[in-house]
């Protein structure tokens, strides 16, 4: 079976009882085709940059379920007859490729949180390699004068 979403638009002008009717009547038709409702999202009403039949605003509703490759064929067959349905959209669930641009992107954030430490312990080693130059200076000199008077003791 493949997933799919399935977005309709109800015409708003019908009271809340035929908006839900519609609704179930959908996913009547999903459930005798042997389909499987996964969720049903109610958008609410919306308006429409354009008219659409006439009517300038509708009430959109988001399914998502898994089927056969037959019935989103059917679906849509029955919904095109439907006055009360003034447009619907089936698509099939794609969720390879979003899942591994997904992935890349955790990928891409674990590497800057990896850089950021890098830079962070840089930082520090500069401090602490700064902090430790003049002791090294220091005992750099008092090798320099002990070999010194090493060199003039065997002359």
């Amino acid at each position: 079976m493949t997933k799919y979403d399935m977005l309709f638009i109800v015409n708003n002008t019908l009271s809340n009882e035929d908006k839900g009717a519609v609704v179930e009547k959908v996913v009547d038709s999903i459930k005798s085709l042997n389909g499987v409702v996964e969720t049903i999202d109610k958008w609410g009403a919306k308006k429409f940059a354009y008219p659409i039949k006439k009517q300038k605003e509708g009430y959109y509703v988001l399914v998502k379920f898994e089927a056969g490759e037959d019935v989103p064929a059917e679906l849509d067959r029955q919904m095109r007859i439907n006055e009360k349905i003034l447009r619907q959209l089936i698509t099939k669930q794609v969720s390879t490729p979003m899942a591994s641009q997904d992935k890349k992107v955790e990928e891409k954030e674990e590497v800057e949180e990896t850089e950021v430490d890098a830079e962070n312990a840089i930082e520090e080693n500069k401090e602490e390699v700064v902090e430790e130059a003049p002791a090294a200076k220091v005992e750099t000199e008092v090798v320099a004068e002990e070999t010194a008077k090493n060199e003039d003791s065997e002359n």
